[in-house]
């Protein structure tokens, strides 16, 4: 069984929120996360994986993962992970990263549109949700 219980103020698109999460998940149960753009989706899963850092307990079977005293290390968790920032430059803005690939502004304003990233266009990929992060990649 795993057993996660946690809270985490996140700062995304839409403001401060908390991420709690109390859920336990029985040997062989299959889960799906599901959730509007900047609901903690992304970072629930970095959390599991010990990428992030969270108030709380995470418990695999008998062994604890994270808790006040623990913080089992991103290589000894056994999860693998595939980055949605991979192809994104940290230090350029979405509309920047955009134009980098191709320099036609009218397809970089189109392609923000079609994706609902355009009210976004001059932010940096560290303050999108990974959804949005995967949507400009």
């Amino acid at each position: 069984m795993i057993k996660i219980d946690i809270q985490k103020m996140l700062h995304g698109s839409n403001g401060q929120m908390n991420l709690q999460v109390d859920l336990n998940i029985n040997e062989g149960d299959f889960i799906a996360l599901a959730g509007r753009s900047g609901s903690g989706k992304t970072t629930l899963l970095r959390i599991l994986a010990g990428l992030e850092n969270a108030k709380g307990e995470i418990k695999v079977g008998d062994e604890i993962w994270q808790d006040k005293l623990t913080c089992k290390s991103v290589q000894k968790r056994g999860i693998g992970f595939v980055f949605q920032d991979y192809a994104l430059f940290p230090n350029m803005s979405i509309i920047e990263n955009l134009l980098f690939v191709q320099k036609d502004k009218a397809l970089a304003k189109h392609l923000l549109e079609l994706t609902e990233l355009g009210a976004l266009q001059h932010r940096l990929p560290s303050t999108l949700s990974g959804g949005q992060q995967q949507r400009v990649s």
